[in-house]
């Protein structure tokens, strides 16, 4: 037989004669007591898991807004009626000054009490962080331009204005009541 031996089968005859080699060495002795933990794990009776805890059914709910319109659809039917949508009116003028509580939204505020002479009345309104402001007719109050219109002892009359959705403007009416704490 001839052998044609070049020198890149000697050097893999080299890497094979050293890998046989080396898997003599290995020492398993290191991995006897992992060897019995998993026996013993093995020859054990086996584990039952708890059972699971039973929960009540849950109560059907049946949905039924379904068929109203969408929140989040922008088209929508006005109403024609003026008495139920406002009255439609020109632009606010914006660029006025802002009084102070035209800041806080209109739910945030609350009529606590009234002052009067025989000449006029005042009505006192918490901004709901503790500080009493006293209103009079013309005044403005809440983020939507609501101008006071009429104020007696127990309530305070707010007209607001308010996008209508087609691009123009409408009034809303407003009510502050005292609570009767």
């Amino acid at each position: 037989m001839n052998w044609a031996i070049n020198g890149t089968s000697t050097k893999y005859m080299g890497l094979l004669a050293s890998f046989i080699s080396l898997t003599g060495c290995i020492d398993d002795s290191r991995y006897d007591d992992l060897d019995k933990n998993i026996t013993e794990i093995h020859a054990g009776p086996l584990a039952t898991p708890e059972s699971l805890p039973i929960y009540p059914s849950a109560e059907l709910f049946s949905y039924s807004a379904h068929t109203l319109r969408s929140p989040f659809n922008l088209k929508r039917q006005l109403i024609k009626d003026d008495s139920l949508s406002g009255t439609a009116i020109v632009a606010p003028d914006e660029d006025r000054l802002q009084e102070p509580l035209e800041r806080f939204d209109i739910t945030a505020l609350s009529m606590v009490g009234s002052l009067s002479t025989e000449a006029q009345i005042w009505g006192l309104i918490n901004d709901g962080q503790g500080k009493i402001y006293r209103v009079a007719l013309g005044n403005y109050i809440g983020r939507n331009l609501g101008v006071i219109v009429d104020i007696d002892e127990r309530q305070l009359a707010v007209l607001e204005i308010v996008r209508d959705g087609r691009g123009g403007w409408v009034n809303r009416s407003r009510t502050l009541t005292i609570n009767s704490d």
